[in-house]
């Protein structure tokens, strides 16, 4: 009888464990779910809030950009020297300087000096010998960008950065982004310099939303501030 009793009671023991064991995965399960979900709410608001603005100024009359009126002066430059060529063949010839402005803009596009946040963020945390990246504070959801155009090297789920991304930007370079509440692309996926790739999240060993930034060159990582321009 007491050997019955015993069995009975380490059976129910057993079972008790597993039940809490199944109840806490299915928590952790639950908790990110409603993590992604809220991600998702706050990057199609975000979304919204920009189409608003962008109406807005549409109806209002903006200034062009600085960098679209360059663009169009350097354009209108050139078609200029195309009339205007003198009889003698120029040192350089204006489909010359075409072609290396457009193989200068290739290889800047390749280049990961974009910041991965376009929004507003804080720097939480700093480049140390230690701790190899930046971490931008963001609210959670918030857009993270290619900050450089590549093939996405890798996509997963790390006990300490939580979700992971990895671009090869094909130069030597390569940029980790980790803490993700969403990624958007898989593997071998080729993504645009300031292409969305996923969103701003609180996932792994993180007690607030940030996005883990780090910049590799040539196997050795280097502080993303000194790459990224403003």
């Amino acid at each position: 009888m007491f050997k019955t009793i015993l069995i009975v009671t380490i059976l129910l023991l057993i079972l008790s464990v597993y039940l809490l064991v199944v109840n806490q995965g299915q928590s952790a399960r639950l908790m990110k779910q409603k993590n992604e979900i809220e991600a998702l709410t706050n990057y199609v608001q975000n979304l919204q809030d920009k189409l608003n603005t962008c109406e807005q100024e549409r109806q209002e009359g903006v200034e062009i950009p600085k960098s679209l009126q360059i663009r169009e002066l350097l354009d209108s430059y050139l078609r200029e020297r195309e009339t205007q060529r003198p009889d003698s063949e120029p040192v350089i010839t204006t489909e010359e300087l075409r072609q290396d402005l457009e193989e200068f803009r290739m290889k800047q596009r390749f280049i990961p000096n974009s910041s991965p946040i376009l929004d507003d963020y804080v720097i939480s945390q700093g480049f140390t010998p230690t701790h190899k990246g930046v971490d931008l504070a963001a609210p959670l959801g918030t857009e993270i960008v290619a900050a450089g155009s590549g093939v996405i090297k890798s996509v997963y789920e790390d006990k300490y950065f939580g979700n992971v991304m990895v671009i090869d930007h094909l130069n030597h370079y390569l940029t980790f982004y980790a803490h993700l509440a969403r990624i958007f692309h898989l593997q071998n996926f080729f993504v645009e310099k300031g292409q969305t790739i996923g969103l701003v999240g609180n996932t792994g060993l993180s007690t607030n939303p940030h996005l883990h930034f780090e910049v590799i060159y040539r196997g050795k990582n280097i502080d993303p501030l000194t790459v990224i321009e403003e």
